[in-house]
């Protein structure tokens, strides 16, 4: 998991956002091509990737220090 975090951040730095999102919904959450589609064909899709590493990441940081 320490490295699709630091592939992501990678990702995000870069300010591929929408390719930083799509890894994390593809790699990390494992989510389906279908579910995948219908993500990307929602409404607030363009919100979700603008959001995205102001929403989830600090949360995926705080369980990532949970024991």
């Amino acid at each position: 998991m320490e490295e699709a975090g630091k592939k992501m951040m990678a990702l995000l730095d870069a300010g591929q956002n929408e390719q930083a999102l799509t890894f994390f919904l593809d790699d990390i959450a494992q989510l389906t091509s279908d579910e995948l589609d219908e993500l990307r064909s929602a409404p607030i899709r363009d919100t979700q990737m603008d959001m995205f590493h102001q929403t989830l990441l600090p949360g995926l940081e705080v369980a990532g220090e949970y024991e």
